[in-house]
């Protein structure tokens, strides 16, 4: 199993790409990165049949958004 891919596929970036568009239309969808502390403006959303975790950065009074990270969980082992 490799840990660590050196590039993600071409699904892979299409699928992140529609959750980026998503965010960008309603960026609440995902769930707050700390519970306790649930309007501080990070958040974790899952996307491509949860083998993708979005962490990104929601500044509302600015009408923004930031993706902060994008990780990718590859299951498959013939690579």
């Amino acid at each position: 199993m490799r840990m660590c891919a050196p590039r993600p596929s071409h699904s892979q970036l299409t699928e992140s790409q529609q959750w980026c568009e998503v965010l960008s239309l309603v960026p609440e969808r995902g769930r707050p990165l700390n519970a306790e502390n649930p309007t501080g403006g990070i958040y974790q959303a899952t996307f491509g049949n949860g083998r993708g975790l979005i962490t990104y950065l929601l500044l509302a009074d600015q009408d923004r958004v930031d993706v902060l990270q994008v990780t990718w969980i590859d299951l498959d082992d013939s690579r």
